[in-house]
């Protein structure tokens, strides 16, 4: 299941209005210690956490047709269903993975009129892109969200000892990649695979993002492909 904010409006497929004042918060994981007799912490930095998207929503209905339609939403929102794609039409190209977490609060307005806030938690703490952006050999890679994002490198051969160098990170891989091999890095899940198998006892272990903006990427040979999606805070 998929939820959708349209261009009239209302969230698809619950068919409430939304109403103005979205709002998207991210949550901070602070890093401190105090330490007795010492005024203040020392501050070790701090982790985003969970995004928070709340959006205030409006029905009209019938006193006697309100319990089925409060039946339909909640079954929509199920949060044992897990997270499901949230867009929206007036954030075009960007996907958020929520599930709806938190206490619906009702507001009467008028006997047929109905207020509430829906709370989805994004636990990723980014939406990103609905289209993977591709860079096939040396080249420019663009991100164009407004934070560092991982990529997927897959290298084709034939090359010996190849190596991709994302700004001044250099992934280097020690062996032959003939044309029928596949070696794969993917630098979110910290992983290097030659045809499916393992392949971390020969490659360097170094896993770069790509920063905002445009990234300088320079390969050794063979077919380079490196893949990635966007990510927006």
């Amino acid at each position: 299941m998929a939820f959708h904010v349209d261009e009239n409006g209302i969230l698809q497929p619950l068919g409430v209005t939304v109403l103005r004042g979205v709002e998207f918060i991210t949550n901070t994981v602070d890093y401190s210690e105090s330490v007795p007799g010492r005024d203040g912490e020392y501050d070790f930095g701090c982790d985003l956490g969970p995004k928070l998207i709340n959006i205030p929503v409006a029905i009209d209905t019938t006193p006697s047709t309100w319990a089925d339609k409060e039946a339909e939403i909640m079954g929509y929102l199920n949060p044992k269903l897990g997270e499901q794609p949230l867009t929206f039409a007036n954030r075009p190209g960007k996907v958020y993975m929520a599930r709806y977490a938190g206490t619906l609060g009702f507001k009467d307005d008028g006997r047929y009129h109905r207020e509430f806030t829906l709370p989805f938690k994004v636990s990723r703490s980014y939406g990103v892109s609905s289209t993977q952006s591709l860079l096939v050999g040396t080249g420019t890679a663009v991100n164009a969200g407004n934070d560092e994002t991982p990529v997927i490198v897959e290298i084709v051969g034939p090359v010996t000892n190849p190596s991709v160098k994302i700004g001044s990170a250099e992934m280097k891989y020690t062996g032959q990649v003939t044309a029928s091999d596949k070696l794969i890095i993917d630098t979110e899940k910290l992983t290097a695979t030659f045809n499916g198998a393992n392949a971390l006892v020969n490659y360097n272990g170094v896993f770069p993002k790509l920063a905002v903006g445009d990234n300088t990427v320079t390969v050794s040979g063979g077919t380079v492909k490196v893949i990635w999606l966007n990510r927006w805070i």
